[in-house]
This record gives C-alpha cells, sequence and structure tokens, in this order.
C-alpha cells in the first residue's frame, strides 16, 4: 500500500505537517544515511558467522516494523501537524522498511541460475 501513497508524503508534510518545501527535502536527505546504517545492521545481523537471523528472518521483521510504523502514522491523526513527531516515524518508517533491500537481492539471485539473472532482476525491479 505505501508504493501507492510514498510519492504524496511531500504533499501530507507540506499539508498536514506544515513543513516547508526545504524541510520536506531535508527529510529525504536525512532518510538516506539512516537507510544505509539500517542496511549494514541488516546485513550485520543476518551475516552466517557474525549475525543470529537469517535473511529472510530479517526481510519479514522489517517489513513489519515498516508496516507497523505505517498504521502508526495513519493512527496518530492528532499529532500529524507536530512535525518533530511525526518526521521521525516517517524517516523510521522509510529507512527500515528499505533496508532489506540487498538482502532480498541477494536471496533472488542465490536461487537463480546466472544465465537467466537478467531476466529476474527485469521482473523483481517490476515488483518494486
Amino acid at each position: 500500500a505505501s508504493g501507492m501513497t510514498i510519492k504524496f508524503f511531500p504533499l501530507f508534510f507540506k499539508n498536514e505537517a506544515g513543513l516547508s518545501p526545504v524541510g520536506t527535502l531535508l527529510i529525504n536527505v536525512v532518510t538516506f544515511p539512516i537507510m544505509s546504517a539500517c542496511s549494514k545492521l541488516a546485513q550485520y545481523i543476518s551475516d552466517p558467522v557474525t549475525g543470529c537471523m537469517s535473511r529472510v528472518q530479517i526481510c519479514i521483521i522489517t517489513s513489519y516494523i515498516g508496516i507497523s510504523c505505517l498504521v502508526l502514522m495513519s493512527v496518530l491523526r492528532s499529532v500529524w501537524q507536530t512535525w518533530y513527531i511525526i518526521c521521525p516515524i516517517y524517516v523510521a518508517r522509510t529507512a527500515i522498511m528499505n533496508c532489506n533491500y540487498p538482502l532480498r537481492k541477494s536471496i533472488l539471485m542465490n536461487f537463480v541460475p546466472k544465465k537467466s539473472r537478467g531476466r529476474w532482476n527485469s521482473i523483481d525491479s517490476v515488483t518494486r
């Protein structure tokens, strides 16, 4: 569901949270380093040597956490005008939901023959 709504979050932040376009841009700028750190942490946790969970478990957990944050944002309508509450929830949701992409890609590539990886990559990009 979020794939359909994510494009409208800048408008949401402008209209509901009262952020300026620069403030909305800063949210996106802050999100990417946090997403990178979350991705590194997910890879560390799912590493066979150092980690304690599998890649699939990490993907499922991060997806559930991301969905929970999105539901939390929709339920907390009373704090939509409070940017310092709703923006961190959004940043956490986006970072956690997207940090499992390298793990999902590695799972896909492990189970696809080398000569058909291009086809499967294109199919995976359509579903994203």
